[in-house]
C-alpha cells in the first residue's frame, strides 16, 4: 500500500508527488493522459519548442521563475515593441507605449473602471472570498451587471469583454463578480492579468514551459502511470482504493489534482456532500482555443509592429508574437476565447483556419494571411482538460459553496489551480496548490507515525 496516490500529472499534482518523496512518503502518480504536463503541452516545429497550452510567467511568479533557475531553464521577454493595433468598430487603430488609442471619455471611464476593479479585489480574502463583506451580494452579481453599471461607452465594454474572455476563456455574464474580483485579488490585480510588462504574460521559457512538468517528471521516475484515468475513489477505515483502467491502486491517502468540472465523473464512496458535489457541477471550464501562425520572417518586426492586437470581431480575440525565442520561427498567436471557442469546432478545420488567415490578412496586411504553416489547439477536444485556461464559478456558487474548493473529502485531499490563492488560475496557482496538498497530507502521516 502506498502512502498517497496523486491523481493527474499536471504541475498541481507532480509538485505534490516531488514534495511526498522528498518527505519520505511512498507516491504514485495516476495519469489519464500518455503524457504528463496537464494544461501545458509542447510542441516541436522544426526544432523550435512551441506551447499549446500555458506559456507565459510573469516577475511576481515566484514559484515558476524558482523552478525555472532551478531546472536551468533560460527565459526572455515577450516581443511587443513597435505599433500595437486594436480592430475595433470595423476599423483598425494604432498606437505605441501603455496608453491604448481612444477616446478621451473612453480612456477615463476605462481608468475608473480599473481603479474601482482593484480596489474591490483589495477587499478579497484570497483564502475565503465567501467571507468578504458583500460577498453574497457579490456573487449573485454576474461579472457583466457590475460591467454594465460601471462602462457606459461600447468600447470600453467591449475591451473589457476581451479581457475576461482572454483571462478567464468565458462571457462576462456567464462568472461571478465575486470570482473575478477573487481572480484579480489573486494575481495582485487587473493590470498584471492584462499586461505584458510586468504583467502575467511578460516572460517566455526557451524550451517552453511545458519542459516544467517534463523536468518534475523526471525526477519521479517510476512513480508514474500514464494511461491511467481514475474511474472510481472508495474510502475505507484504513485507506483508500482508486479504481483506473490499468488496475486497482490502494494507499491510505489521496491528493487529487485535477479540475473541479471533471471530479463529476469520478465515482466517490462515500458520495461527496450535496454542497461539494453542487460546487464541482457549477464550475465549468473556460473555452480557449490556441491558433500558432507561422512565417517564413517576422515581417510585422521589420514593418515596426509589435504583433500585438485586441479585437472585438470574432473569432480571433487577441494577437501576440509568439516567435521562438532566437526569431528563426517567426510565428503570431492567436487566442479564440469565450463565446468563439465554444462553437470552433461545429465549423470544418478548413473553413476556420480560413477566417483567422482573413483576420491576420486584414489586420497586418498581405503577408499576415499567407502563413506557411497554421497549428491550432482546441482545449475543450481534450477530455481530461475540457477546456482552458480555468474552472469558473457561474454567480450564487462561491458565496455557497467555495469553502468545498480545498476542504478534504476524508482520506481525499485536493490540489489544481482552481484551489491556489497566488496566482489561481495560472502555472504558479498549479504548484502552489501541489505544495499546500502535499503539506497537509505530510501533516496526517506524521500524526499517524
Amino acid at each position: 500500500m502506498n502512502d498517497v496516490l496523486v491523481v493527474g500529472a499536471g504541475l498541481a499534482g507532480l509538485t505534490a508527488a516531488e514534495a511526498l518523496v522528498a518527505a519520505g512518503a511512498t507516491v504514485t502518480v495516476l495519469e489519464a493522459r500518455p503524457r504528463v504536463g496537464g494544461r501545458t503541452e509542447l510542441m516541436d516545429f522544426e526544432g523550435a519548442p512551441f506551447d499549446l497550452g500555458a506559456q507565459w510567467i510573469g516577475p511576481t511568479q515566484h514559484r515558476m521563475n524558482a523552478l525555472a533557475k532551478r531546472f536551468g531553464m533560460a527565459s526572455f521577454k515577450t516581443f511587443h515593441e513597435g505599433e500595437r493595433r486594436m480592430w475595433m468598430g470595423g476599423k483598425m487603430r494604432r498606437w505605441k507605449g501603455r496608453i491604448p488609442n481612444l477616446s478621451p471619455v473612453e480612456l477615463v471611464e476605462m481608468q475608473l473602471s480599473v481603479w474601482k476593479l482593484d480596489r474591490l479585489a483589495d477587499k478579497v480574502p484570497v483564502e475565503a472570498p465567501w467571507t468578504m463583506d458583500d460577498a453574497l451580494a457579490l456573487d449573485h452579481r454576474s461579472l457583466a451587471s457590475w460591467r454594465d453599471a460601471q462602462l457606459h461607452t461600447r468600447r470600453a465594454r467591449d475591451l473589457f469583454d476581451i479581457s475576461v474572455r482572454t483571462v478567464l476563456g468565458v462571457e462576462p455574464a456567464e462568472v461571478s463578480a465575486l470570482w473575478f474580483l477573487f481572480y484579480m485579488r489573486s494575481g495582485e490585480n487587473y493590470l498584471s492579468h492584462t499586461e505584458i510588462d510586468g504583467g502575467s504574460q511578460e516572460s517566455r521559457l526557451v524550451d517552453g514551459a511545458g519542459a516544467f512538468a517534463q523536468r518534475l517528471a523526471q525526477g519521479l521516475d517510476g512513480h508514474i502511470v500514464l494511461d491511467a484515468p481514475v474511474r472510481a475513489i472508495a474510502q475505507t477505515d484504513d485507506g483508500v482504493v482508486v479504481s483506473t483502467d490499468r488496475g486497482e491502486h490502494r494507499a491510505r491517502y489521496v491528493a487529487l489534482c485535477v479540475p473541479p468540472s471533471l471530479l463529476p465523473l469520478v465515482r466517490f464512496d462515500p458520495a461527496p456532500e450535496p454542497a461539494r458535489a453542487r460546487l464541482w457541477g457549477r464550475m465549468p471550464m473556460g473555452a480557449t482555443v490556441k491558433v500558432t501562425a507561422v512565417y517564413e520572417r517576422a515581417f510585422w518586426r521589420e514593418q515596426g509592429v509589435a504583433g500585438e492586437l485586441v479585437s472585438d470581431e470574432g473569432p480571433v480575440s487577441y494577437v501576440v508574437d509568439s516567435s521562438s525565442h532566437d526569431g528563426k520561427v517567426a510565428s503570431l498567436l492567436c487566442f479564440v476565447v469565450g463565446r468563439h471557442a465554444r462553437t470552433w469546432s461545429m465549423t470544418p478545420k478548413a473553413e476556420r483556419l480560413d477566417q483567422v488567415r482573413a483576420q491576420l490578412g486584414k489586420w497586418f496586411g498581405a503577408p499576415g494571411g499567407k502563413p506557411r504553416a497554421m497549428v491550432e489547439k482546441d482545449w475543450a477536444e481534450d477530455p481530461w482538460t475540457g477546456g482552458c485556461p480555468v474552472c469558473n464559478p457561474v454567480p450564487t456558487t462561491l458565496s455557497v459553496e467555495g469553502s468545498f474548493l480545498r476542504k478534504p473529502m476524508g482520506r481525499v485531499h485536493f490540489a489544481g489551480t482552481e484551489t491556489a490563492t497566488a496566482w489561481a488560475g495560472y502555472m504558479e496557482g498549479a504548484v502552489q496548490s501541489g505544495e499546500r496538498a502535499a503539506a497537509e497530507i505530510q501533516a496526517r502521516l506524521r500524526a499517524r507515525a
